[in-house]
């Protein structure tokens, strides 16, 4: 049916939220629906609104966070002297950002917060690294993406919930997903939005953009006892202006596509809301219609009417307690102002041309980089360890046999934009491999720039430990990235 509609599908996966995957869930729900063999599946959606929660459901993460702390800056006591601030102790652990520091920005905070989004950087791109590998068994060709906005992508009201910034994992997911809710109204209005496309191209070197969510609701929180049938309808218009100006932000802005919310009208049981495009008899509403009349200027995908920015603007997330928010509302009125003059706008930061033999010596905040803390340029993640056969994306235990060779080959990624340099000498980039009373380096086979893969050469180890940590590190500079741990265990 849905090859003879021509209709493709956007399939929401539940137990795919990378902070917390339930591998058996989304396996039996592939498995089951068959969908991963049909040629109408267009993406899954592995997330709804992803957000890391507030201030207490982020506790659930505090282990993870304090271990981070010690593996990046080698002491808690050094990381405090560089935030000039000491955390809270809670359920005996360094607590995460509360919620009014957030909502009440203060820069005092601002080097504990940005270190804090360094650490969710990381432990949202591991997680969508679990999903993604996991699925692609059961799906080698669906493309993969998740709704990484929260009342709107940039949104500051909801900053405190630290909705996932689209640079979190965006190596592993196909495209990026921002959310609509916080543009609107009058050409210039939807141009705000501009700024989340060039940021969502920026941090995935120029993956596709795709709105996953968008709609303008006839009634929102009404209770059932109050709902008569044609509630709404004289909001349909309106309605019918948004689609309007949504469909000609997306064809202007020479994006790959949006998904409005939602198709049936009526009243939703749950959110107590009506943002359907159809009525209830399945008459159109001028919704529908305004989809329909600019279905083809969208439809006609991505192109870049310009080769080279007119302006370049730099960012950094790390002067904003908000985060990406701070970014968007500071800079989303100039860049809607700036395209509405015809003009391209393209992102910079001070790591965007950089190299590991001159990448910006700095920790997250800003903070000077004096051989402890980690690296805000420069970033890794493994994407194999092959131990004698045996592949894992992280820490964790092998089995060899005794008396064998135990041969590593190792793959990993870069993720952050600082570009590793291969030859010899200062800021040459390879693996750190430490066990027992040793300490190697194996360099990078070749240069490896952002969102990229780097291969090295197998290597061998010597004698029979029991422990093996794995390390990214640059000559003269130190050690960054994921930190794994493998143990060996020889039967």
């Amino acid at each position: 049916r849905l090859k003879q509609f021509d209709i493709k599908v956007h399939l929401y996966l539940n137990g795919c939220h990378p902070l917390y995957y339930q591998p058996e869930v989304a396996e039996k729900l592939v498995k089951l629906s068959l969908c991963a063999k049909s040629p109408s599946m267009f993406s899954y959606d592995l997330g709804w609104e992803v957000n890391c929660g507030n201030h207490g459901s982020r506790k659930r993460f505090d282990d993870k966070w304090n271990k981070w702390i010690t593996e990046n800056y080698g002491s808690f006591e050094e990381a405090f002297r560089q935030w000039g601030y000491t955390p809270a102790v809670e359920d005996g652990f360094y607590t995460n950002p509360s919620d009014d520091m957030i909502k009440e920005p203060d820069d005092k905070y601002l080097a504990y917060v940005a270190a804090y989004r360094s650490f969710l950087d990381d432990h949202i791109s591991k997680g969508y690294q679990r999903v993604v590998t996991g699925l692609r068994k059961l799906d080698p060709y669906t493309l993969m993406g998740a709704r990484s906005g929260y009342g709107g992508t940039g949104t500051s009201w909801i900053a405190h919930m630290f909705p996932f910034d689209l640079k979190s994992g965006v190596r592993h997911l196909d495209y990026t997903a921002p959310e609509a809710y916080n543009i609107g109204g009058s050409r210039e209005g939807f141009l705000r939005g501009q700024l989340n496309n060039i940021y969502g191209h920026f941090v995935s070197h120029g993956k596709p953009v795709v709105w996953p969510e968008y709609g303008s609701p006839l009634f929102n929180g009404l209770p059932r006892a109050e709902y008569k049938p044609h509630c709404g309808d004289d909001i349909l218009e309106k309605e019918g202006l948004y689609y309007k100006g949504m469909g000609e932000f997306l064809a202007e802005t020479h994006v790959n596509g949006g998904l409005g919310w939602w198709f049936p009208g009526g009243y939703r049981n749950g959110e107590a809301s009506d943002f359907g495009i159809f009525n209830p008899d399945n008459t159109i509403r001028p919704a529908s219609e305004a989809i329909r009349d600019t279905a083809a200027a969208v439809k006609k995908g991505y192109r870049n009417p310009k080769p080279f920015p007119d302006v370049v603007l730099k960012i950094d997330r790390d002067k904003y307690v908000q985060g990406y928010a701070g970014i968007f509302e500071g800079m989303c009125d100039e860049v809607a102002k700036l395209t509405m003059e015809g003009k391209r706008v393209d992102l910079e930061t001070d790591g965007t041309a950089a190299v590991s033999s001159s990448v910006p010596l700095l920790c997250p905040g800003n903070i000077p980089y004096k051989g402890k803390g980690p690296l805000k340029y420069l970033k890794a993640e493994f994407d194999e360890i092959n131990v004698n056969g045996r592949s894992l994306i992280e820490s964790g235990k092998v089995t060899v046999k005794k008396g064998k060779p135990v041969v590593f080959r190792v793959r990993v990624a870069n993720t952050e934009e600082a570009a590793w340099n291969s030859p010899s000498g200062y800021g040459q980039v390879g693996l750190r491999v430490r066990y027992g009373d040793r300490d190697e380096f194996y360099p990078i086979i070749s240069d490896t720039f952002y969102l990229s893969t780097a291969t090295l050469h197998t290597f061998t180890l010597k004698g029979n430990p029991g422990e093996v940590t794995l390390r990214m590190s640059a000559q003269g500079i130190g050690d960054f990235g994921e930190t794994a741990v493998i143990t060996l265990d020889y039967k």
